[in-house]
Protein backbone atom coordinates (compact mmCIF):
# COMPACT_ATOMS: atom_id res chain seq x y z
CA UNK A 1 0.00 0.00 0.00
CA UNK A 2 1.60 3.47 -1.07
CA UNK A 3 1.53 5.87 1.87
CA UNK A 4 1.20 9.49 0.91
CA UNK A 5 2.76 11.19 3.95
CA UNK A 6 5.44 8.47 3.97
CA UNK A 7 6.59 9.25 0.28
CA UNK A 8 6.49 13.48 1.00
CA UNK A 9 8.63 13.38 3.81
CA UNK A 10 11.36 10.96 2.03
CA UNK A 11 11.27 13.42 -0.80
CA UNK A 12 11.94 16.36 1.47
CA UNK A 13 14.77 14.22 3.40
CA UNK A 14 15.92 13.45 0.48
CA UNK A 15 15.53 17.33 -1.27
CA UNK A 16 17.47 18.35 2.48
CA UNK A 17 20.30 15.76 2.03
CA UNK A 18 20.87 17.31 -1.30
CA UNK A 19 20.93 20.56 -0.34
CA UNK A 20 23.29 20.02 2.50
CA UNK A 21 25.44 18.42 -0.04
CA UNK A 22 25.49 21.05 -2.01
CA UNK A 23 25.93 23.34 0.52
CA UNK A 24 29.33 21.54 1.93
CA UNK A 25 30.44 21.03 -1.64
CA UNK A 26 33.62 23.04 -2.41
CA UNK A 27 31.77 23.67 -6.05
CA UNK A 28 31.16 27.16 -7.28
CA UNK A 29 27.32 26.87 -6.74
CA UNK A 30 27.67 26.20 -3.76
CA UNK A 31 28.39 29.25 -2.17
CA UNK A 32 25.95 31.37 -4.64
CA UNK A 33 23.00 28.59 -3.54
CA UNK A 34 23.75 30.10 0.30
CA UNK A 35 23.77 33.61 -0.89
CA UNK A 36 21.03 33.34 -2.43
CA UNK A 37 18.96 31.95 0.34
CA UNK A 38 20.40 34.82 2.51
CA UNK A 39 18.94 37.69 0.08
CA UNK A 40 15.64 35.62 -0.19
CA UNK A 41 15.33 35.47 3.63
CA UNK A 42 16.38 38.79 4.35
CA UNK A 43 13.88 40.42 1.95
CA UNK A 44 11.11 37.79 2.96
CA UNK A 45 12.13 39.37 6.72
CA UNK A 46 12.19 43.25 5.54
CA UNK A 47 8.85 42.47 3.94
CA UNK A 48 7.29 41.40 7.09
CA UNK A 49 8.59 44.23 9.54
CA UNK A 50 6.94 46.44 6.73
CA UNK A 51 3.91 44.86 7.20
CA UNK A 52 3.71 44.77 10.99
CA UNK A 53 4.64 48.66 10.76
CA UNK A 54 1.56 49.79 8.34
CA UNK A 55 -1.07 47.30 10.42
CA UNK A 56 0.13 48.70 13.52
CA UNK A 57 -0.71 52.06 12.25
CA UNK A 58 -3.86 51.20 10.72
CA UNK A 59 -4.93 49.50 13.69
CA UNK A 60 -4.12 52.35 15.71
CA UNK A 61 -5.96 54.76 13.55
CA UNK A 62 -8.80 52.68 13.38
CA UNK A 63 -9.11 52.18 17.38
CA UNK A 64 -8.80 56.17 17.83
CA UNK A 65 -11.63 56.69 15.59
CA UNK A 66 -14.00 54.64 18.37
CA UNK A 67 -15.73 55.99 20.91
Amino acid sequence: MFDTTRAAVRYLVGRLQARIGALSGNGPESGALTLEWIIIAAAIALAAVGAVAFFATEVTKYTNQLP
